[in-house]
């Protein structure tokens, strides 16, 4: 005859309270020992069941610390975190509460994720409303030399002649304008350029004179310039070259453009879609969404990518 525990014993076992051991009974979690003629005054639970769900519960034990708990600590939205958790280059542990997965993020994650975050955030301001200042604009000095603007400890300035830095006052006058009215729009173009090719600086200057500050995002990393413009159709200024055209090409991470004599033209990677859901299903995605801190949108995207990348 198998082994048997009490409701009370399984209770401390498992470490959850009686009412908890009396739903895993009902959702077949842990077997009942069969009492047809009622010759026991409580119900009897099979052991083994109930140490076989001890030792699952013990192995997602949570060990480490939540996405949630990442984006808390380093100040980033948790969308940031999940980028940087699809980036590793081994999934992280995972553990499990009933039919949920969650990460389980150990201290080694926890250092190769911030380290994808520390690669992705800025270092420096894009744009400055006070100063009406952007990150590597071209300015005209006094003397009539260009240079290009940066920040260095919230300070702008130059580095003249590469070597000496000079902050920047107001006898600097902008050779083109970074201003344009800002426009709606759904997605954007992503170019991640190398910071040593002059040619990534041309852009610039293009996409500062199309699209303007408003409608444009400049993030610095170690290596790379990541820019960001909205979609849509834009006209081409005097800054525009053909030797533009096969770098951003190159260059070019998310979404797609194509240019004619005058005009831009650029839509993003993110498409539309409909998906038909039993409402329990919909409400289930809320939940998680809800809990993760993200849109639903957000959250049906990363868990079709999770499931793509571990069948990859």
């Amino acid at each position: 005859m198998e082994e048997w525990v009490t409701v009370e014993e399984a209770s401390e076992r498992i470490g959850v309270s009686i009412p908890r051991i009396y739903a895993y009974v009902q959702e077949g979690t842990i077997e009942k020992v069969p009492d047809p003629h009622r010759l026991f005054p409580s119900m009897r639970l099979l052991a083994s069941s109930v140490d076989a769900l001890a030792e699952e519960r013990k192995r997602n034990e949570p060990i480490g610390e939540t996405p949630q708990q990442i984006a808390t600590k380093y100040n980033v939205n948790i969308t940031d975190v999940y980028d940087a958790i699809y980036a590793l280059d081994t999934p992280p542990r995972m553990i499990q509460r009933g039919e949920r997965h969650f990460y389980d993020l150990l201290p080694d994650d926890v250092r190769n994720i911030r380290a994808i975050l520390n690669e992705t955030r800025p270092v420096q301001p894009f744009y400055d409303a006070v100063r009406d200042v952007a990150l590597h604009q071209q300015m005209r000095l006094p003397s009539g030399e260009i240079v290009r603007v940066s920040s260095r400890d919230g300070e702008w300035g130059t580095f003249l002649h590469g070597t000496v830095w000079v902050p920047l006052d107001a006898s600097w006058h902008p050779c083109y304008p970074i201003h344009r009215p800002s426009v709606r729009a759904q997605d954007d173009i992503t170019f991640r350029c190398p910071l040593t090719d002059r040619v990534t600086y041309d852009a610039l200057d293009f996409f500062y004179t199309t699209w303007g500050v408003e409608n444009m995002d400049v993030v610095t990393t170690e290596q790379t310039l990541v820019i960001k413009v909205k979609e849509g159709t834009f006209p081409l200024t005097a800054l525009w070259t053909d030797r533009l055209f096969p770098f951003l090409t190159e260059h070019r991470t998310s979404g797609h453009f194509t240019v004619d004599k005058t005009y831009w033209y650029g839509k993003g990677s993110r498409r539309a879609t409909s998906l038909k859901l039993d409402e329990s299903v919909i409400e289930e995605v809320k939940q998680r969404a809800k809990e993760n801190g993200l849109t639903m949108n957000e959250w049906i995207e990363q868990t079709i990518l999770r499931a793509l990348n571990r069948k990859a």
